[in-house]
């Protein structure tokens, strides 16, 4: 897929899929893009994961996940510990600004 032309979920599920199939992945590989509801209870919790959808501003749900409250706490703390590490940061920006030079590219 060219990397200079947006994708939208489909391309980006079919791309998913590819990986998936190259690195022998066996459980469903789901994108999702917006959370589209949650339920947190004492021992168990809910995240609805969804798509967005057409008309733009709707969502099409993809996944029910359910486990247990304090691993979602885990991981939750996880994802905010990895998103506040600088040398991640730093990686994010790298790869974002490489992506705004592709796209600029793909204009001229």
């Amino acid at each position: 897929m060219d990397n200079q032309t947006p994708m939208d979920s489909t391309q980006v599920m079919a791309e998913m899929q590819k990986h998936a199939q190259a690195l022998k992945i066996e459980h469903p590989v789901l994108y999702a893009d917006q959370m589209a509801a949650f339920a947190f209870g004492p021992f168990v919790s809910k995240l609805i994961l969804a798509q967005e959808s057409f008309p733009p501003g709707s969502q099409r749900p993809v996944v029910t996940v359910v486990m247990p409250t304090n691993i979602l706490h885990q991981m939750a703390s996880a994802i905010i510990a990895n998103l506040s590490n600088e040398e991640h940061q730093k990686g994010m920006r790298h790869s974002f600004e490489e992506y705004q030079k592709q796209v600029e590219l793909a204009k001229n």
